[in-house]
């Protein structure tokens, strides 16, 4: 629990600072207000300004550069820019099914401690709802057929696992240390098939 304390609080400042590159800077005021610093404000925009132009001046002198950006592959040669998408949908599909056992490991497991109350029930059912309509849709997805024989294994054996924690209103930590361990080759597999089309992607791109 005090590590679990520890990474969250780490986590949060990171995402605190790296915001503070993002937005306006904001300096405290009286009870936890916010307030706009015009003055500091104007001095961490110049230096955006300035950090773009160099930027783009050591991208221009620089030779070729490959830069993955969301689903985009950059290249950027001789002061030009392209953009060549290398995450299809195959990649997003496969991702997206993956993250469904995860997400029902987040759902059922925090906030720790509590119990399976009836709003968590709810968001429970919903969640269902999504799946279901989700399964529903495989058939007309780009998966092979190993593939597919798999996301039916990961959403039969999640879909399970939902059926007995709203049917016992409680989440026993056995079962569901049970259904991690069995999600994990499962969803690794799907890892390395994403991963692999997703490199298939960059080299044709950087070819």
């Amino acid at each position: 629990m005090h590590r679990f304390k520890k990474f969250g609080a780490s986590l949060i400042g990171a995402a605190a600072f790296t915001c503070l590159g993002l937005a306006p800077l904001c300096a405290q005021g009286p009870g936890g207000e916010s307030a706009k610093d015009p003055l500091l404000d104007t001095v961490n925009s110049e230096f955006r300004v300035q950090y773009q132009q160099a930027l783009a001046v050591t991208l221009a002198e620089a030779g070729p550069v490959i830069l993955e950006e969301g689903d985009n592959l950059i290249l950027i040669r001789n002061g030009e820019r392209a953009a060549v998408p290398v995450k299809q949908v195959e990649y997003h599909e496969l991702k997206a099914v993956a993250h469904i056992p995860v997400a029902l490991f987040v759902m059922l497991s925090f906030p720790q401690g509590a119990g399976l109350t009836d709003s968590r029930q709810e968001s429970l059912r919903g969640y269902r709802e999504l799946m279901e309509k989700a399964r529903a849709s495989l058939p007309r997805r780009h998966f092979t057929s190993a593939q597919l024989s798999r996301q039916q294994e990961i959403f039969t054996a999640s879909f399970d696992l939902l059926a007995d924690v709203l049917a016992e209103g409680q989440v026993k930590a056995q079962k569901l240390a049970t259904f991690t361990r069995q999600m994990a080759p499962l969803l690794l597999t799907n890892v390395a098939d994403a991963t692999a089309l997703e490199m298939r992607e960059l080299y044709a791109a950087a070819a």
